[in-house]
C-alpha cells in the first residue's frame, strides 16, 4: 500500500483472491495436457541453404566445431 498525507491505499493485483469453479479449473487442466501432448520437439529445417550450411559444418560428436577444433581432433 502506498499513501501521502490523506493515507490513500492502493491495492496490488496480486493480493485479489482469484477463485474458479472446479469445473472451471478441470477445463484448463485438460487444455493445457492437451497442448502438452502435442508439444513438437523435432526440428524442422525451413529453409535449405540453412540445411546445406549445417550439413557442410565441421562435427564433433554430433556437435557443431569450429574448423580448429575439428583438425585437431582428426591428429
Amino acid at each position: 500500500t502506498l499513501g501521502n498525507g490523506n493515507m490513500n491505499t492502493v491495492e496490488s493485483p496480486r493480493e485479489r483472491p482469484f477463485f474458479t469453479s472446479s469445473e472451471e479449473r478441470l477445463q484448463k487442466l485438460s487444455r493445457y495436457r492437451n497442448k502438452k501432448a502435442k508439444r513438437n520437439f523435432g526440428r524442422k529445417i525451413k529453409y535449405a541453404c540453412r540445411k546445406a550450411l549445417a550439413d557442410s559444418q565441421p562435427r564433433i560428436r554430433g556437435r557443431f566445431a569450429k574448423n580448429e577444433e575439428s583438425e585437431a581432433n582428426r591428429e
